[in-house]
């Protein structure tokens, strides 16, 4: 009976020694319980720990990590390449968070490590540009190549000589000529551009994809005049008139806001859009609708009995709020229309 404490003291002895090990293998240790990977998230093996599909040992073989592009927990997981982070590449809650280039990295082709940017700076020794060489600190494409706009690989510009077998044009819109064997436009629907830079690109006919509202990648696909390719949503870029202007009704122009009273129209967008959702354009000039005066104090159109007997904070809120409106997602609007009839 004078040995169960010691028999005792053995198996705390045994149970603090066993805790310890637990959970503190790392690759290739022993072990006899996928408890004692669990540092590494992994499994036991034959006696050793191993990563847990479709987990993979990183580039020390020290830990085990996410695949190149694979599916990842922002909290926990850790990349293979270290040019990559676990991040959201889609709005939607219920879409996966994977393993993407950081900032100044891409990659040539999906599964491949990260590189240095096209234009970025290196240093040419830890991580190479994604094509080209490091020149003077900076990644660069070799004589008579130009970067992609999305900067993961050089290619031949608008006109220059190309193989029809290895068109290579790193317009996206453009096609290697079989006869003229030239970098040139897509026929019919694209035509050559120059940008302020003097470069000269494939620009969509406004007949065809840059008509406002399109998506678009960049400023050079939007053909309608004073109008930009804006992130309007989180999903697309689309060509977006430029501040100061607003989409025609036909949506193939931009038209400039009107921003002096009785100044010229041709839509009511262009008057409403200053003078709030009561302004019209009324014989080529912006006017206030049936039953609205124009008051200077608001710089806007308001009820008549307002315009007589004075102003409320009410109706001021209401005068901003309507000259936002047009601007407003279709399920904003219905919120503040709601308001506004209270108010």
């Amino acid at each position: 009976m004078m040995l169960l404490p010691d028999r005792l003291c053995l198996a705390s002895i045994f149970t603090v020694f066993f805790l310890a090990r637990t959970g503190d293998g790392r690759l290739g240790d022993e072990c006899w319980s996928d408890v004692m990977c669990n540092s590494i998230a992994g499994v036991c093996v034959d006696d050793r720990c191993e990563c847990r599909p479709p987990k993979i040992p990183n580039q020390s073989n020290t830990d085990c990590v996410v695949a190149v592009d694979g599916i990842c927990q922002t909290t926990t997981d850790k990349c293979y390449d270290p040019n990559q982070s676990c991040a959201r590449t889609s709005p939607t809650y219920w879409d996966p968070t994977v393993c993407i280039c950081n900032g100044n990295f891409t990659q040539k082709e999906p599964g491949e490590l990260c590189r240095i940017k096209m234009g970025k700076k290196c240093d040419g020794v830890e991580t190479p540009c994604v094509d080209g060489s490091c020149i003077e600190g900076t990644c660069q494409c070799p004589t008579g190549l130009v970067s992609s706009p999305t900067a993961n690989n050089c290619a031949l510009p608008f006109g220059a000589t190309c193989d029809p077998a290895r068109p290579n044009c790193v317009d996206p819109n453009a096609y290697c000529n079989a006869d003229e064997k030239t970098c040139e436009c897509k026929p019919e629907i694209y035509q050559p551009s120059e940008n302020e830079d003097g470069i000269t690109y494939c620009k969509a006919d406004g007949l065809f994809s840059a008509a406002l509202g399109a998506v678009c990648e960049n400023d050079d696909k939007c053909a309608v005049l004073n109008s930009s390719c804006e992130m309007l949503n989180v999903l697309n870029k689309t060509c977006t008139c430029i501040e100061g202007f607003v989409p025609s009704e036909d949506r193939l122009s931009c038209l400039p806001v009107t921003n002096s009273w009785r100044g010229t129209c041709q839509e009511d967008l262009q008057c409403s859009a200053m003078f709030g959702r009561f302004g019209i354009c009324k014989n080529r000039v912006c006017s206030c609708a049936n039953g609205y005066a124009y008051v200077e104090e608001d710089f806007g159109c308001v009820p008549d009995h307002v315009a007589v007997s004075g102003r409320t904070a009410g109706h001021g809120i209401k005068l901003l709020a309507t000259t936002l409106l047009p601007y407003l997602p279709d399920e904003a609007k219905i919120a503040v229309e709601q308001i506004l009839d209270v108010i």
